[in-house]
């Protein structure tokens, strides 16, 4: 996009940075109940054996929790800003239900 260009009202705000499976795993995570915000944090490309599009549980963070999701080719951060610290455990047994441990 070049500098000064405006960006469409249905593209402002959104992730487009991600594509295919992965872009509806995100599209997921913003629908959840409970979640304000999803920032996504850095992508590192390497070569891991889970499918593209899962979503895994890494820490609790101040504001909600931070998950690493797995591109099809590597692996990225996802920070999810939270309503309330509510809403952790049940936003962690959803992904958990989503996505098991393998």
């Amino acid at each position: 996009m070049k500098r000064g260009s405006v960006v469409a009202k249905s593209k402002r705000g959104k992730h487009t940075s991600v594509r295919g499976i992965f872009q509806r795993s995100v599209e997921w995570l913003e629908g959840l109940e409970g979640v304000r915000k999803v920032i996504l944090g850095s992508h590192k490309p390497c070569h891991h054996s889970l499918a593209a599009g899962v979503l895994v549980f890494t820490q609790n963070i101040k504001a909600g929790i931070k998950i690493r999701g797995y591109t099809d080719v590597g692996v990225m951060d996802i920070f999810l800003i939270l309503e309330s610290p509510g809403c952790r455990e049940p936003i962690k047994q959803t992904i958990g239900r989503k996505f098991p441990a393998t």
